[in-house]
């Protein structure tokens, strides 16, 4: 009997091995029958919830999801229902907006029977206490999903579509009951479509899309304690045969970019000097929660042979760094693309000596020469290729913005260097690349470590926020 027991110890240890440490909580709280009155308390960093009756979590490391667990409200207590704990993966970098996905599933079976139930979606850094509600971060968001449909605001007519149906209706009636020399009926008709005028919210509340998906939308960058991996950016509900499948989208849980503090080294000429690139990124960091310490040695007019020649880039580069950022002019025609390969690779030696990794910084065309954007960015992307360094697609970022907003002024009165807003793309660009997350809903207005203050205009903070990660998700690399 010993044995027996013996082995089977040896079973649940290794299980528990094998499943390792859980990092992360994504949770739904289930309000079965939508009243707030019954159910158990559940304590939350955002202080307490009330009225659930079931509440199902995923726990999850960086890479896999460990467990998922059921637990319902008996008697004002939380009581197991189920417990999986089979490992399955992470839909790292496969959300739809470039996220990581976690995804698991509510059985219909643990809703007691239930024709709509609400649910409140939350995740939490078990460790560090670092949370993120659905909604507007305060715990009130709710979404409503019906047992056989899921339930979604939709389009519906609406109050005043519907009284101005109600008044065709009755318009239309009264030319019949005229012609039948009948006015008895016309209050009962006034009636009707003060009632469908007053009925229309409530019905419209409960329309419901069965069978298809919900997605939704969280703002990025809000998470309390500023953890990426789970500060949500997306989710969807749906249906998946005796179950509801939740799939969240988180910022980035598999922490694959630089760490906190990481020192980072400039290289260049006026392209990154402008506008102080470097304190630019620091603070645009600092607002995602994140910290790097800065240096450059940058010179006006400078190549990356004349930096090398120089030598004090060499002798910067010795004191250790994280990441060292290469850039020179816009090296589109083929003699300046061969001499920025050539001394990329120059420098990579001395950057992977000092244990550090490249990267290479694609600037842009002088105006005058806009058509030149897809050779400025072959040739710093052929370059970071050769030396498998990072490739910040700067350049693409400001192109991807103008797709979204074709008036945003990007180039300096010399139409060539920067403006504020093209170097605040820059650093967004830069974010991106080496943290792996998107700079989305950051605010627009920040300070630079020498008190100067940045104040953007917010609609097109937002879209150059959005082009810096378009051009992310499709040229930016992270190399090695």
């Amino acid at each position: 009997m010993w044995r027996i027991v013996t082995v089977l110890g040896l079973l649940l240890c290794c299980a528990a091995a094998a499943a390792g440490p859980a990092e992360y909580r994504f949770q739904a709280l289930v309000d079965r029958d939508r009243s707030a009155k019954t159910g158990c308390d559940f304590e939350s960093p955002a202080g307490t919830v009330h009225g659930k009756e079931l509440r199902v979590y995923a726990e999850t490391d960086r890479t896999q999801i460990l467990r998922v667990v059921a637990e319902q409200c008996e008697s004002g207590e939380w009581r197991p229902v189920s417990s999986d704990a089979s490992a399955r993966s992470l839909g790292l970098g496969q959300g739809r907006l470039g996220g990581d996905v976690i995804e698991w599933e509510i059985q219909r079976s643990w809703l007691a029977g239930a024709h709509a139930v609400e649910l409140q979606l939350s995740g939490q850094n078990i460790a560090s206490g670092a949370f993120d509600f659905f909604g507007n971060g305060d715990g009130s968001g709710q979404l409503l999903i019906s047992i056989g449909g899921v339930t979604s605001p939709a389009p519906s007519l609406g109050r005043l579509a519907t009284a101005l149906l109600a008044c065709g209706v009755v318009l239309v009636a009264r030319r019949y009951l005229v012609a039948l020399r009948s006015r008895a009926v016309l209050p009962l008709l006034a009636l009707l479509g003060f009632t469908l005028f007053a009925i229309a919210p409530i019905r419209d509340s409960q329309a419901g899309l069965a069978g298809r998906p919900v997605e939704i939308a969280d703002p990025a960058n809000d998470s309390v304690g500023k953890d990426a991996g789970v500060d949500f950016i997306g989710a969807s509900i749906r249906e998946n045969g005796a179950a509801i499948a939740v799939r969240m989208e988180v910022n980035n849980i598999e922490a694959d970019g630089l760490a906190d503090d990481s020192k980072v080294l400039f290289i260049g000429n006026s392209l990154t000097y402008a506008n102080d690139l470097p304190a630019m990124l620091r603070a645009v960091a600092a607002q995602a929660g994140r910290t790097l310490v800065t240096a450059e040695v940058t010179q006006g007019a400078f190549a990356l042979e004349d930096h090398f020649r120089a030598g004090h880039a060499q002798v910067e580069i010795a004191k250790g760094y994280q990441l060292v950022i290469l850039q020179q002019g816009p090296s589109a025609v083929e003699e300046s693309q061969v001499n920025l390969l050539r001394w990329s690779t120059r420098f990579d030696a001395v950057i992977r000596n000092s244990g550090a990794r490249p990267a290479l910084y694609m600037v842009w065309p002088e105006l005058a020469r806009f058509r030149a954007f897809d050779d400025v960015r072959a040739s710093y992307s052929n370059a970071a290729l050769a030396i498998d360094g990072m490739f910040i697609p700067g350049g693409e970022a400001w192109r991807a913005s103008w797709r979204i907003e074709p008036a945003l002024e990007f180039y300096g009165d010399d139409d060539f260097h920067p403006s504020t807003l093209g170097t605040y793309a820059i650093a967004l660009s830069m974010f991106s690349e080496m943290f792996r997350q998107t700079p989305a809903d950051l605010p627009a207005t920040f300070s630079l470590a020498n008190g100067r203050q940045i104040v953007l205009d917010p609609v097109q903070v937002r879209a150059v926020q959005q082009g810096a990660w378009q051009a992310h998700l499709q040229f930016g690399r992270a190399g090695k």
